[in-house]
This record gives C-alpha cells, sequence and structure tokens, in this order.
C-alpha cells in the first residue's frame, strides 16, 4: 500500500510538473498548450518512461482514473461556466442542429459499412458506427480556447454541434445497451424512461435555477467562513456531476450544465471568483486530465490492428472533416470557413473508449478492432490542434487579403 501511494504521488509531480512545462514549450512554438499535456502523459504513461518508474496497477486501478473523471469534469465546467454566453449559444442552436446532420450521418454509416465489411455482426457494426461519429469536445474546445478563437462563429458552432453530438450518443449508448444485457428486454416502456430521465435532469437544472440558486446565494451573504461561495459552488458542480452520472447520463453533461447556471448568477461571476476557478482548474485537474489522457495512448494499436487500423483511423478523420464541411455550407459559411468547422470536429476522445469497451466486453467485437479504435481516438486527438490552427490561420489569411483589396 506504502509503494503503491508513494507511485501515485511522484506520478501526480511528473504529470503536473512536465504538463505546465511542456505545455509552455508547445505555447512558444505557437501551438496548443494540450498537446505539451498530453505528451507529458505519454512520456511518464504505461507504455514509455511509466512502465520502468511505476507499477502497472497505478494506471489500471480506480484512483487514477478518478483524478482524470475529476478532471474532466472540471474542464467542461470551466467551459460552461467562463467560455459558453447562454445567450449567443441559443442563437446557434438551430444552425448547430442543421450542420450536424451531414456529419452524424456519414460518420455512422461510414462506421456502420466498416464493421459489417470485416465481418462483425449487425448490432457490433452498430456500436463501431457510433464510435466513429462521436466528437471529442474537450480537444478542439481547448485548442479554440488556446488561440483565442472559441467565441468566433464557428468556434461557437464547432462547440454546439459537439454538445448536440454528446448528447445523441449518449442516448443511443443507452438504448444500445438494452439490446446486449440478456437481463434486460427492450420496451417502449424502458425507452420512454430513458428518454423521462434525460428531461428530468434538464428540467431539475431549470428548477434549480429557478428556485434554489436566488436562496442559496442570499443566504451565502450572511457567511463569515472564509471561501463560502467557492466552496459551495464547487458543491453543486459535484452535485451536477453526479445527478447526471445516476440518472445514466454522463458526469461531463451535469458539470458542464452546472458552469452554466453558476455564470448566470452575477455573485458567482465576480473576478476574484473567476481567479479562484482558473487557479484551481488549470493549475491541477485540467492539465492532470490531459496528462492521464495523454497516458491511455498506446501507438502500439496502430500495429496490432494493421489494415483495419488504417482503414479505421482515414475513415474517422474523412468523414468527420467532411461531413463537418457539408454542414457549414448548409447553414451559410464559406468554403474556407467549413474547412475550419470540419477540422474542428475530428476528434474522440473518451467516450468512443466507453463505447468500445462495452462492445468488448459484450463480446460483439474483438481485440483486433479495439484497438484499431483506440488507435484512432490517439490519432485524432493528436492531429486536430494542427489541422484545426491550420485551417484557422488559412481562413484569416484569406480575409485578412479580402478585407485589404475592400
Amino acid at each position: 500500500m506504502d509503494s503503491f501511494i508513494e507511485d501515485i504521488f511522484l506520478a501526480l509531480t511528473l504529470f503536473l510538473f512536465f504538463a505546465k512545462l511542456l505545455g509552455e514549450l508547445m505555447l512558444r512554438l505557437k501551438q496548443p498548450a494540450l498537446l505539451g499535456e498530453l505528451l507529458a502523459g505519454i512520456i511518464f504513461g504505461p507504455y514509455l518512461l511509466g512502465k520502468f518508474l511505476f507499477e502497472p496497477s497505478l494506471f489500471t486501478g480506480n484512483t487514477f482514473t478518478s483524478f482524470y473523471e475529476i478532471g474532466a469534469a472540471f474542464f467542461f465546467f470551466v467551459i460552461g461556466y467562463s467560455e459558453i454566453d447562454i445567450f449567443q449559444l441559443k442563437k446557434i442552436a438551430h444552425n448547430s442542429i442543421i450542420a450536424s446532420i451531414p456529419n452524424v450521418l456519414l460518420s455512422f454509416i461510414v462506421g456502420f459499412i466498416i464493421g459489417v465489411s470485416w465481418g462483425y455482426s449487425i448490432l457490433a457494426s452498430l456500436f463501431i458506427g457510433l464510435a466513429l461519429s462521436l466528437t471529442a469536445i474537450g480537444v478542439s474546445a481547448r485548442t479554440l480556447m488556446d488561440l483565442g478563437k472559441l467565441h468566433t462563429d464557428y468556434g461557437m458552432l464547432i462547440l454546439g454541434e459537439a454538445i448536440i453530438d454528446a448528447l445523441r450518443s449518449l442516448l443511443m449508448l443507452s438504448f444500445l445497451i438494452l439490446f446486449i444485457h440478456p437481463d434486460t428486454s427492450f420496451s417502449i416502456g424502458s425507452a420512454l424512461i430513458l428518454i423521462g430521465k434525460f428531461f428530468a435532469f434538464f428540467v431539475g437544472a431549470v428548477l434549480f435555477y429557478l428556485l434554489l440558486l436566488g436562496p442559496i446565494t442570499q443566504l451565502l451573504r450572511r457567511f463569515l467562513i472564509d471561501e463560502a461561495k467557492f466552496g459551495v459552488m464547487m458543491a453543486i458542480v459535484l452535485f451536477f456531476s453526479y445527478a447526471a452520472q445516476k440518472l445514466g447520463l454522463h458526469m461531463i453533461i451535469g458539470s458542464f450544465v452546472a458552469g452554466i447556471i453558476l455564470a448566470l448568477e452575477a455573485e458567482f461571476k465576480t473576478k476574484d471568483i473567476e481567479y479562484k476557478i482558473y487557479g484551481f482548474s488549470y493549475g491541477f485537474f485540467i492539465p492532470l486530465f490531459f496528462a492521464i489522457l495523454g497516458a491511455r495512448v498506446n501507438f502500439g494499436a496502430l500495429i496490432e490492428g494493421g489494415l483495419l487500423a488504417m482503414v479505421i483511423i482515414f475513415a474517422a478523420i474523412g468523414v468527420k472533416f467532411f461531413g463537418g464541411y457539408l454542414g457549414g455550407l448548409l447553414i451559410g459559411f464559406s468554403s474556407r470557413k467549413s474547412w475550419v468547422v470540419g477540422s474542428g470536429l475530428v476528434p474522440r476522445t473518451g467516450v468512443e473508449l466507453v463505447v468500445v469497451a462495452v462492445a468488448l466486453d459484450a463480446g460483439l467485437i474483438d481485440n483486433k478492432m479495439f484497438a484499431s479504435i483506440v488507435a484512432m481516438v490517439a490519432v485524432t486527438v493528436f492531429v486536430t490542434p494542427f489541422l484545426l490552427k491550420f485551417y484557422i490561420d488559412r481562413f484569416e489569411k484569406f480575409s485578412a487579403k479580402a478585407e485589404k483589396k475592400k
């Protein structure tokens, strides 16, 4: 037990220090800081130096996973709290839904066809299609934040599509799981219960804002204890994450919604509180989240998957890229701006791994497919910041030239 605790402290030290060091290096190279944080995780993860420094159980146990999950929750809380203008998001909700149609359909159909072509069952191919159709909010959002482009029209569209995609994918995953559990029968009743849980969470969030947040704020004004507002804010974030997870949603949806709600209350949106949240989140949990995400990357999976891995990787990048491009054109974006949208929808991360892990545990897919999708996740995480920056720079240079001609 003592050596395990020592490993945790050493791993956290190395992950955090080098996440910041390599993040700074990436910023000086005019690249997003998250690349450095991911690289720190790869270097000290179980496939490189971590293999010699730590016990294997460190990376497979619940302790490290808990740090990752809490880091993810706080990252999405910060996005909801400081980066989302709810009134602007309402304006683009219609466009986000329309633009997401070709992106989701193309990627899901291509994933399904790949599964069937490689001899997997219909149900397994549905899981594969779902894995390819997902979009990771975190990587693109962090890249856009690092580049100062999250509040642009294309940045908000990427985020809007990713949020809609996350809700759609979690709902679909919940339905697919009903088909693979022999002790659970699919019925109209079970489907209605599942949909009811989604509505219950969001109705509960609205009621919390309308009925409880005001009285909580008034009560906190009377508190004498240090950091009362900050402590209660963190408790609200954790409760929303818990509630979302308990209802069958992902906890990041809960923390994201909590961030949006808390930002609507002026008492919780002061400069002092914002500084504390940034220090708490970006000083510890968020870089640790991306470092642990990097530690999960196993480039050996590329070799294990062989041809299938290459097909999955190129298909995953291509369909999201082209689907996002078509979506941008659908809502009236220029061709160059639409390529920015396409590049921002390329990455996949945690939820995809959950999808394929469920399919693997159920015996629907084999290790070859699992390794191929893990490799796809790794590659898309790393190429997205470069792709996104390249197409943003290209779009802005063209826009600047067009302005000069005027």
